[in-house]
């Protein structure tokens, strides 16, 4: 599985009004601090936190994650402490995030194959609080089209996560050439073939379902659309056709506060002054400027 773009929570967290005190605090062990980073994102999904600027700007949030730092015995200034250590240390910061996103992957995994066992009917006209796919949810292909690809064109809703997930099979008599999961974002002031941050996963034709999502973090906020084909292929002339399963399509957007969105060079200068206005007090001494640099760079593709 490679990266999961910088997630929401990283910055979120940069938003706590609550402090880490002046004098040296016990920093937390690596291992303990992936558990604890992989416990607040799945916090946040699970809870669904649509207003992370708003929320996050509350002096009574950090009641939100509590639990999570008593669960592991740290309070909480020494998880901001060791949060400070971290964003000066982006290298180490990048690795540790390397190592989050993999043990989510491990736990959705472990979710799925449960899941799997309760061999729950599938429904197709099932809505899905969030989700940005209109289409319908299954497909079967060539029944519902011998050359589908799934397009979407979705317009970005602004800086975030962006996550694509399906349950794909491929059969072993599928004719098309390297069909592939394929998203990036795109803005209408370049030309239609522009893509940027493009991500792509391959399937296999071995007949067998796997859960592939792919997760592409935004901060450009000049980026008009996200785009993609869900089993896109390669051209091929003659007769042809695809044979495979689509179904449990999602599109979903986590967002990132506004005031830590990184300025664009087209913004105008007081734009940037404008951020600075939004910033949180004096008080709080978490260092949050220096990571932004990880969020445009990274990815995370997963295949269950």
């Amino acid at each position: 599985m490679k990266k999961l773009q910088k997630y929401s929570f990283i910055i979120a967290i940069g938003l706590l009004t609550f402090f880490a005190t002046s004098c040296k605090q016990k920093q937390i062990p690596k291992k303990d601090m992936v558990s604890i980073l992989s416990e607040i994102f799945i916090t946040d999904a699970t809870t669904n936190t649509s207003y992370l600027a708003i929320k996050f700007s509350q002096k009574d949030t950090i009641e939100y994650y509590k639990p999570i730092f008593s669960k592991y015995n740290y309070t909480e200034e020494e998880f901001v402490y060791t949060l400070n250590y971290y964003m000066d240390n982006l290298d180490e910061f990048e690795k540790l995030l390397d190592k989050v996103i993999g043990k989510l992957s491990v736990l959705e995994t472990e979710k799925a194959q449960s899941l799997e066992k309760d061999n729950k009917p599938e429904q197709d006209s099932e809505e899905i609080e969030g989700n940005l796919w209109t289409r319908k949810r299954n497909w079967e292909l060539p029944k519902n089209g011998s050359k589908e690809r799934l397009y979407f064109k979705i317009p970005t809703q602004g800086a975030g996560l962006y996550t694509v997930s399906a349950d794909v099979l491929v059969q072993p008599n599928d004719e098309a050439i390297t069909p592939a999961m394929h998203v990036w974002f795109y803005t209408e002031e370049e030309p239609p073939d522009f893509r940027f941050n493009p991500k792509k996963e391959e399937y296999l034709k071995d007949g067998e379902k796997r859960t592939v999502t792919i997760r592409s973090m935004l901060t450009d906020t000049t980026m008009t659309h996200f785009m993609g084909y869900l089993i896109d292929h390669q051209p091929r002339t003659g007769k042809w056709a695809k044979h495979a399963d689509v179904s449990n399509i999602t599109i979903t957007y986590t967002p990132l506060p506004k005031n830590e969105r990184k300025p664009t060079l087209t913004e105008p200068k007081n734009s940037s002054n404008e951020t600075k206005q939004k910033e949180p007090k004096v008080g709080d001494k978490f260092k949050k400027s220096q990571s932004m640099e990880l969020f445009n760079k990274t990815e995370e593709i997963e295949r269950k």
